[in-house]
């Protein structure tokens, strides 16, 4: 496991493990995680904006991808905007999330417009939605996450957003983190699924097949 975590993690599926203990662990590891990213400098996340694009534009052609779905990254994110950038120089169409209030996600297509949700104060695309399930038309996609195992198993922040867009979806999803946000296992109930893959600033890499 990398430094992020010490200890052993939990999860429902191991034997005799409460799920208010899986709950809890959860709780704990998320405020971890944002204690940890709001000690991150500036200058140091913004030094990975042209490394993370390489990855992720990398990882699109690969999937010759030319509508993809993505996120405005926070401050404390790995940087999404110069990849957003980039997108839009070669006719990539990006789908970008808004949050709606019965916890659902609707989609945005990226102009490079945003503003900050006025309740999450998280940045969000500005444009029209897209209308139905604009999920559906994305070839790949590209989901934040606070932690993520290497076995794919997300761990984010309790909101249920994207558990709930991801449901039934078959194309490539891959979770972007920071370099030291991968570990060996985070906890998870018996509904969680694991993405496809990783992305960090240092590329992209296929997780081990789930046990």
């Amino acid at each position: 496991m990398m430094g992020i975590l010490p200890g052993k993690m939990v999860a429902s599926t191991y034997p005799g493990l409460m799920l208010e203990t899986v709950i809890a662990e959860k709780k704990r590891l998320r405020a971890r995680v944002r204690e940890l990213r709001a000690r991150r400098k500036a200058a140091d996340i913004a030094a990975l904006a042209a490394p993370v694009a390489d990855a992720l534009l990398a990882l699109v052609h690969e999937h010759r991808a030319r509508r993809v779905a993505c996120f405005l990254s926070s401050p404390v994110e790995v940087p999404t905007r110069d990849f957003l950038q980039r997108a839009r120089d070669h006719e990539i169409e990006v789908l970008l999330p808004v949050a709606k209030p019965e916890g659902r996600l609707k989609w945005v297509l990226d102009t490079g417009a945003e503003r900050q949700h006025p309740l999450l104060r998280v940045p969000e695309p500005v444009g029209p939605t897209e209308p139905g399930d604009a999920l559906a038309t994305a070839e790949l996609i590209i989901v934040p996450a606070a932690l993520v195992d290497r076995q794919g198993y997300r761990l984010g922040w309790g909101g249920g957003f994207y558990d709930r867009a991801l449901v039934g979806r078959t194309v490539p999803v891959f979770a972007l983190v920071h370099e030291d946000e991968v570990v060996d296992a985070v906890p998870r109930e018996l509904h969680d699924r694991p993405v496809d893959g990783i992305v960090t600033p240092k590329g992209q890499f296929q997780v081990e097949s789930a046990q």
